[in-house]
């Protein structure tokens, strides 16, 4: 099985109003298979079966100078990356602060391997394709923005994705593979001190499996590294030391999400509710081939696939609620109390009723392979021009 390869080759670089149907120089596409999709599910999908109508509108609050390529959002704050640097950002006050990386070399923008104690954020970076390139890890103070400390996986061009971040009992843990055949990697996994940046522990194989890192998942004590197509290693913190495994948590390389003691995986075509013991509440018999990681909250588990479907489901039972489809492959979700939102690779992002399926809005961006994430009433749509949005009724 190969990694897809698309943050080692994203684009270069590039840099109001209110946007509805269009805004400044981009204009919003009709996404047919998404407007016939809602208008499916019994939604007023279209005015008089032509024009999409929009039930939510854009209007623009703020802007990042950085090329926002992975979004995250914890406690009512944005934190991104970009090819150089992180952010960190609100609603209502915009960038609180940017800083760059201090690695040198050829970097991109990392995996999904950010996490966060409050105080500290940490944010993985990859390095490039070189023989002699590594993925690199930093601690970002989260009220100032000053870079704490830097980590590297090893220099040698096998070691150069940022694969996972996590936080627990004042370490940072994080892992590292590379791109390629999912046999031939070597992942590591590094605890670090979260103040000092300094090396707690470090396993590798053949402790762990030749895989991909999905996930570092603290839970009752433990750690729980989950590998693509690999199952998941127990891993005590304290040491590094393996300690069991569950082999019967499958996940994809794109990983799961924790919700309410729940790990929810994309996994062979389905959608799986994991325990931790390894049984699984329910099982979708749908999924398709899953791109990016899902959406989970009280009520729906939303995933987006290569082909641009979007499926959601009951988060309890796994039920399908309703699909939906956009013209290119899905790369994020992130929800809000009425609405699901979707980007896609090619740029459209649009919005779903959050119990129907039914299109709410579509408008297109200079993603560019940047991500998007929500917090309150507002979206903030990552790429080429980073931007944050305010969310209104149309």
């Amino acid at each position: 099985m190969q990694r897809r390869g698309v943050l080692a080759t994203l684009g270069a670089l590039a840099t109001g109003g209110c946007l509805r149907l269009q805004e400044a120089d981009e204009s919003a596409t009709g996404s047919t298979a998404a407007s016939q999709q809602a208008g499916d599910n019994g939604g007023d999908a279209t005015n008089g079966g032509d024009e999409t109508v929009n039930q939510v509108s854009l209007s623009e609050q703020w802007r990042s100078d950085m090329f926002a390529a992975n979004v995250w959002t914890t406690d009512g704050t944005f934190f991104f990356n970009g090819f150089d640097g992180a952010a960190a950002a609100t609603p209502a006050d915009g960038v609180m602060w940017s800083a760059g990386a201090s690695a040198t070399g050829s970097m991109t923008s990392g995996a999904d391997a950010f996490a966060t104690d409050g105080s500290h954020a940490v944010i993985g970076f990859s390095g490039g394709s070189g023989s002699d390139a590594s993925a690199h890890f930093h601690g970002y103070d989260t009220g100032t923005g000053e870079e704490l400390w830097q980590v590297d996986a090893p220099a040698d061009g096998n070691h150069t994705v940022a694969e996972a971040s996590a936080v627990v009992d004042g370490l940072a843990v994080v892992g590292a593979a590379a791109h390629g055949s999912g046999s031939d990697q070597t992942p590591v996994v590094y605890g670090i001190d979260i103040q000092t940046g300094e090396q707690v522990w470090e396993t590798t194989v053949p402790a762990l499996p030749n895989g991909f890192i999905a996930d570092i998942i603290p839970h009752d004590g433990d750690l729980y590294v989950s590998f693509a197509w690999k199952g998941v290693r127990v891993v005590d913190p304290r040491s590094g030391s393996v300690s069991g495994t569950r082999d019967s948590i499958e996940t994809g390389v794109w990983g799961s999400r924790l919700h309410d003691g729940v790990l929810y995986a994309p996994w062979d075509g389905a959608v799986v509710a994991y325990e931790f013991d390894g049984s699984s509440r329910w099982t979708t018999d749908e999924g398709g081939d899953v791109r990016c990681r899902p959406a989970v909250d009280d009520e729906l588990v939303v995933v987006g696939t290569k082909a641009g479907f979007v499926h959601a489901f009951a988060t309890e039972t796994g039920e399908k609620r309703w699909d939906a489809r956009i013209d290119s492959q899905v790369s994020a979700i992130d929800m809000t109390s009425s609405h699901v939102w979707v980007a896609g690779e090619q740029g459209t992002v649009t919005a779903y009723t959050r119990d129907n399926g039914t299109l709410a809005h579509e408008s297109t961006h200079d993603l560019s392979g940047g991500g998007l994430g929500v917090v309150n009433d507002t979206v903030f749509i990552g790429g080429n021009r980073s931007t944050a949005f305010r969310i209104d009724d149309a």
